[in-house]
């Protein structure tokens, strides 16, 4: 009986045993099955995350290849503009130069027509003083000028000239007088001889007048009046002892300057004084 029972008691142990092992490789079967499905939900994931990542780096490379393509093109863009931009500086350069030789050389033909034009005045007045010379032949003194019915001398001092009454006296002296403009052509006469001495001594020439106190006005040699406005203004209310001269127009000065002087006669006086 104790041998049965230990028997009886080995048989149950045996089978608690084998349950148990059963147990256990149940688990274990199931854990493996948990792991596996672990492991695929894993390889699942991870496959997913790489496609994904993938497709990541897949668009951010076409957006820089896109950025490069653009920036490239810009850049080209940018360079044919430079270039563009220099030959139209180099042209605007060019266009500058040429006219600037143009300007130039139109300069020189400007300056030469000046000069031309300065050589025919100066050709005109000897002209007309070898036309004057011609007429005045017999009618006015030697040196002086023939301009329709009147002689005139302009002295054209090279020294210091004379004062208003000095070069008065002198005129009166030689049978004349300071010359009096009675009409425009003579004015224009008297003006372009004066624009021939110009040339040489560029001064102004006494005329024949002067203001008159008690007339309050400037007054010719003929006593005809005349206003003249004076060139230099410190001298407006100073008249007492103001004349009159010539030289690109009308004007009035200190009559204690000296300048050259113009003197007059008639061609009638002229051949009176021949006769002497």
């Amino acid at each position: 009986m104790g041998i049965t029972q230990r028997w009886t008691n080995s048989n149950r142990d045996s089978t608690i045993n084998e349950s148990n092992y059963r147990l256990l490789l149940l688990c274990l079967g199931l854990l493996n099955g948990a792991l596996l499905i672990v492991a695929v939900a894993i390889g699942i994931k991870c496959a997913t995350v790489k496609q994904g990542s993938d497709q990541v780096s897949h668009t951010a490379a076409s957006e820089l290849i896109s950025k490069l393509k653009y920036l490239r093109s810009s850049h080209s863009d940018m360079i044919e503009a430079e270039e563009e931009a220099k030959k139209q500086l180099e042209k605007v350069l060019s266009d500058h130069a040429n006219l600037k030789m143009q300007l130039e050389h139109q300069k020189e033909i400007n300056d030469g027509c000046q000069k031309g034009i300065e050589d025919l005045h100066t050709e005109q007045a000897l002209l007309q003083s070898n036309l004057s010379a011609l007429d005045t032949c017999g009618k006015c003194l030697p040196g002086w000028m023939i301009f329709n019915s009147s002689c005139y001398l302009f002295n054209n001092n090279l020294g210091q000239g004379l004062t208003w009454k000095e070069s008065r006296d002198d005129c009166i002296q030689r049978g004349g007088d300071l010359v009096v403009i009675d009409y425009p052509e003579e004015e224009i006469f008297l003006r372009n001889t004066i624009n021939w001495f110009e040339m040489y001594n560029r001064n102004r020439f006494w005329i024949g007048i002067s203001f008159v106190e008690r007339a309050k006005t400037f007054v010719w040699l003929n006593n005809v009046t005349q206003a003249i406005r004076p060139v230099d203004r410190s001298i407006m209310f100073t008249y007492s002892h103001t004349c009159g001269y010539i030289w690109n127009s009308l004007s009035t000065r200190d009559c204690y300057e000296r300048s050259n002087w113009i003197c007059e006669m008639q061609t009638n006086q002229s051949v009176d004084v021949l006769l002497k």
